[in-house]
Parts: C-alpha cells; structure tokens; sequence
C-alpha cells in the first residue's frame, strides 16, 4: 500500500509553510490519482430527528396515539443500573405490572434498595437505516429502486398519529427503507460504507419483545421486602409525596457529566431496561414535567418572557415528537439532551412554574402542524438550518437566520472560509453576544460560549481521535473544511494525516471526534503552531457559540426579553412563519 508519505516525505512538511499550492495537489492526488492514499469517511452518534445506534425502533407498530385531557408523559429518568436506592418522601402503595397491589398505605421514611435478581436481555437485531421519507409512497418507490438492484429494503413506519380529546394535533409518521437484520451491529459494516456517501447511513436497533426476570426491593431494615416479574410501581396517594432517587447520571458525555441525587412527583416505575439492567421510569403530567424541564434547560434568573418561550419550545417539542423516540423503550422520552433535560422536582423554581403556567396548552404550529422546536444554548450570531444539523428533510421554519434584526446578509457568507475566519474573530452586535447590550449579571456566564478557543498538543489531538474514531491516522498534519452550513458550522471535514486521511461527516460527530467531551459547538476554524521541523506541535480551535445552533437561542431569547421583545415576539424571531396554537385546556382549577 502507498502512502504519501512513501511518495513524497517533504510534502507535508511545507504544506504548513504557507505554500497552500501543494495542499491542493495532495487533496487531489487523494481523492483522484493515488488509489492507495486512503480517505476513510466515517458518521456516528445520535441526533433529536434520526434514531442511531443507541436508539431502537419498534418492529410491533400502533399508528394512534389518543389522550383524553392532559397529556400524561413518561420519562425515563436513567437505565444501565445494577442497583438503585430510593426515598419514599409521603405516602404511597406499590404494584406490579400488572396492578396487583404489593403494599398499601406505605410510608417509609428509610431508604430501599431496588436489584436485578435474574435476567434475560431483549432479543435484539440490527439494521441499517439508508433514508427516511414524509410519504409512504416515496419510501416504497425507494426501497423497490434497491430491491431491483438485490438489496434486501424494507420499509418500515414510525411516528404516530396525535389526538387530543378527538381532535387531530399532529401526524408524527415517517417511512425508513431500512437493510439488513442482523444480530451484531458489526454486521452492518458492509452496508454501512457502500452507502455512505451519496447518504448518510445509521445502524438501528430492532428489539423484538422486552426483557424479562425478577426485581428484588427492600427497605434498609428489611421490614418490607419483595420480588416480582419484571417490575413494579409505586404511585403516590397524595399530590405531596414524592420519591428521591440516588446517583442519577447527569451529563454524561459532556464536560459536565456527574451524578446527582434527584427528587421525582408522580409515578415512578422500576423495571428492566433492553440489556436486562435496571430502568426508571417516571409518569407525570406534561405541565409538571415541563416544570422540571425549563428550569433544566434555561436558567431561572433569565427574564420572564424568555422562559416563556423556552415554555412553549419545550411543549412543542413533545407533543411534536411523540411516537418518534424511544421507540422499543417503555417511556416517550428519556430525560437527558437527546430529548430534553429533565430533573423533576430538583431544580424547580418559582419563574419556571409561572412560565409554564402562563403559556398552559401552547405550541407553536404551521399549516395545522405542531412544529419541532429545537433549541441551543448559544447560536454565536447565527442559526442553522435543521437539515444540515442532522440529515433529515428541512422545515420552513428552522433556517439559519442571523441572530439580530439587523441584516448582514449582504456582507458575509459563513459558508466561506474568509468570511467565517473574520465572523469568528469580530464581536457582531448580535443578541447573544451579551456585551452588545446592557444585560443583567445573570447573563455573564454566557460570555465564555460566545466566542471560545480550545488547544491541544498535537499528539493529545492524535489519541482523541483514534479513540472516538478507531481509526490510526498516524500524524496529524491538518483539519482541512469541506463543507460548512449557514452558520458557519461544519458539516464535513477531512483529517490529513500520515497513514491516511480521514473523513468526518454531521455536526455532532465532528465535535465528539476532536474532543474528549465535546467541542462547543462546530463553527469553528483551526490554526496550527508548528514545530522546527514544520510538523504541527500543537491545534487550536478558534469557535463560536455552544450547541447545535438550530431553532432557538436561549441566551439571545433572554437579551431580546430584556429588550422589550414578548414569548411571542422571540418565538416568531427564532421560528420562521409559525404561529401559537393552544392544544390542550385544564378543565378544572388544578394547580401544580
């Protein structure tokens, strides 16, 4: 096998003396000439529209979803636990899944123990996801397009359609040609790299049935205790008893991962999650799981009118979203960023009730459709648009916009290089860039996303990237752009190295794969110090804002709130063409 460097071991020394010419050539002897020079293309992680590896999708298929008054969501609140201790704080009975009652009138004020005594994992298959398609009638012309040419397609359906009291709220169906069903996610290799390319193809997890075995719970001095098949509820008796949950995982994979004790209202459910380990699952009402989401999400101190609108995104996401996530899992969503933040009663505050309770039953809607309302922490001056975030079909309202009234359309084009090299550099008066404005202190934190650098040592760098990767590039000489969305992020990207170079496709996995965490965000540029040999020493990313930077951006929802703007205001600013819509009413004078 040839390398570049078996052909010409000086080339990639001067590359980095500025002569930008040679560069070129490689690229093109790379990608046209030399069939042993290798570019490797790789794709992975999750994302909120598309199920990934970590996500199943259901072979058993219910097409309607009919709730009568308020939604009722289930969360789950963590899995993968070979134990899990718990608090009851109230008064509270016990089930099993089947609503046998276990104990009644429990209230114990020790701490149990819940264990998997014996197990048998989910049987699960594997297959690969080519594309996903809004009609039915496309997907099947697809997949027979694919049958012709024998691969195995098929088409299968997810999402559901939405009903409230009767009433049609939203039509969450999609189509996905899918191949192959095997046992290991290794087997897909295959298809993987035939079809990455012209799409971007993920591995999805198809689990047929649930696991099955025996929980033991126990309370600290053994006065209560049990075993029952596959699970067990414990339901409150009153709207004041709660349960504390020990250790739960919090952040895990970003920079501030760490385990915390959280409180939950409502039902909370043990059973076996698809590995045969322990779930947790907690049912509540969707204003009272929204009242643990906002505070999660934003800040409490932020102005009203931004937790508002950080109110109704989060409500239009879930009722945008049923039926599309968690699709084998015996919960609606779990209770981290893949979906949304959620800690329950931990983190709730006063603000964050009232903005729930204030936009009560609004969504924003287009076209008599509940729109997906994704949001960031901080655009850095500008959106994105949806598609080039996570591959899937666009939406008229989830563009990239500048994050201003002003118009800089007509200067910049962040799709550039020059032009997002300065972007980065300059401080625009945008409303996330908080120093533009007299914001409150409460905002201060946001500073450091707004504009942020990041350095590694260049063999730091190397065994990042073999880590996330598992690929060997050898020496890292350059992260060359290839393509970057409206905001400047970057969509793919190619690593020159010295065995081979590589390719990187998808946001999110362009800022796992150069982090040991996650890098901020991915609109960034790299500049490199150079050693007297002239091979790097060491990369630094020069980037702006924190997150995906598609639909809202929190901190300049809150700089617009504190310049006057309303919930309605900022969501029509973030979410192009939309309009409120109350889909659900409290029928009595409940209060949470």
């Amino acid at each position: 096998m040839i390398f570049i460097n078996d052909l010409f071991p000086v080339i990639p020394f001067l590359m980095y003396r500025g002569l930008l010419w040679i560069r070129v050539i490689i690229l093109n002897l790379n990608h046209f000439v030399l069939p042993g020079i290798i570019t490797m293309v790789i794709t992975f992680g999750t994302s909120p529209s598309e199920s990934a590896a970590s996500e199943a999708a259901s072979e058993e298929y219910y097409s309607e979803i009919n709730i009568t008054g308020i939604p009722q969501i289930r969360v789950g609140i963590l899995e993968g636990y070979e134990r899990v201790d718990f608090r009851l704080l109230g008064n509270f009975r016990v089930e099993d899944l089947d609503g046998n009652v276990i104990f009644s009138n429990l209230n114990s004020g020790l701490k149990w123990r819940t264990v998997v005594e014996e197990a048998e994992p989910a049987d699960i298959s594997h297959r690969v996801l080519i594309k996903s398609f809004s009609a039915r009638q496309d997907a099947e012309q697809f997949a027979e397009q694919l049958r012709s040419n024998s691969y195995p397609a098929k088409v299968m359906e997810m999402g559901k359609i939405v009903k409230i009291d009767g009433r049609l709220v939203n039509d969450t169906r999609r189509y996905r040609v899918v191949l192959g069903d095997f046992k290991r996610d290794s087997e897909c290799t295959a298809y993987m790299e035939e079809f990455d390319g012209d799409y971007f193809p993920q591995i999805i997890r198809i689990a047929h049935g649930l696991s099955s075995g025996v929980i033991e719970f126990y309370d600290a001095e053994y006065d209560y205790s049990a075993k029952v098949d596959n699970g067990f509820r414990i339901i409150p008796e009153d709207e004041e008893s709660c349960v504390k949950i020990y250790g739960v995982r919090i952040g895990t994979g970003f920079h501030w991962e760490e385990t915390e004790n959280r409180i939950y209202s409502g039902i909370i459910e043990f059973r076996l999650d698809l590995e045969g380990q322990l779930m947790v699952v907690n049912e509540v009402g969707i204003d009272e799981y929204l009242m643990g989401v906002v505070p999660a999400e934003m800040p409490s101190s932020f102005p009203l009118e931004a937790l508002k609108a950080q109110a109704v995104a989060a409500r239009s996401e879930v009722l945008s979203k049923l039926g599309t996530r968690h699709l084998n899992d015996p919960f609606d969503f779990c209770a981290t960023v893949h979906c949304q933040v959620y800690s329950g009663l931990t983190n709730r505050s006063s603000a964050g009730d009232q903005a729930v309770r204030e936009t009560q039953g609004e969504a924003i809607s287009l076209n008599g459709r509940i729109c997906e309302a994704a949001y960031s922490s901080v655009c850095g001056g500008h959106t994105e648009n949806k598609e080039n975030v996570w591959n899937t079909p666009g939406e008229s309202y989830l563009v990239g916009l500048f994050d201003s009234f002003n118009t800089y359309n007509d200067s910049i084009n962040l799709t550039q290089e020059i032009d997002i090299h300065k972007w980065i550099d300059a401080r625009p008066k945008v409303y996330c860039n908080i120093d533009s404005f007299d914001t409150s202190p409460a905002l201060n934190g946001s500073k450091k996303y707004f504009r942020w650098e990041e350095t590694y040592i260049r063999q730091e760098l190397e065994e990042i990237i073999r880590e996330k990767t598992g690929a060997d590039i050898g020496t890292l000489f350059g992260i060359e752009p290839i393509k970057r969305g409206n905001s400047g992020r970057l969509i793919e990207i190619e690593l020159l190295g010295s065995i081979k170079n590589l390719r990187i496709k998808r946001e999110l996995t362009i800022r796992r794969s150069l982090s040991r965490t996650h890098l901020k965000s991915s609109c960034f540029y790299v500049t490199e110090e150079v050693g007297p040999d002239s091979v790097p020493v060491q990369f630094t990313f020069h980037g702006a804002g924190w997150g995906h930077g598609v639909g809202m951006c929190q901190v300049g929802a809150a700089v617009m709130a504190q310049e006057g703007y309303n919930y309605q205001q900022i969501l029509e600013h973030y979410y192009k063409g939309i309009m409120l819509k109350k889909i659900y009413s409290i029928r009595d004078n409940t209060e949470y």
